[in-house]
């Protein structure tokens, strides 16, 4: 797999993340218009929650990804990658 590859691939995943943040506030919008209209939202909120955690997992991932490229290129690079 070349470089430009994972380049590739590195930003289609942070689309896809800055994607899931976007619903994850628009959610987060229609959740509170449920509580306002008074409908039950604890099993929402659950849910809810799990999403947000998941998502907040992979920002040390993403942390060390984004430093990746350049430290491919100083250093011999990740097995697999040319």
């Amino acid at each position: 797999m070349d470089l430009q590859l994972v380049r590739r691939r590195f930003a289609e995943a942070e689309r896809h993340v800055a994607l899931g943040e976007k619903h994850l506030v628009r959610q987060a919008e229609i959740v509170d218009e449920f509580e306002r209209n008074g409908h039950p939202t604890d099993l929402i909120h659950t849910r809810f929650a799990s999403l947000e955690r998941r998502l907040s997992d992979f920002q040390p991932d993403f942390v060390f990804l984004r430093a990746a490229p350049g430290k491919l290129e100083e250093e011999d690079g990740f097995p697999g990658v040319s």
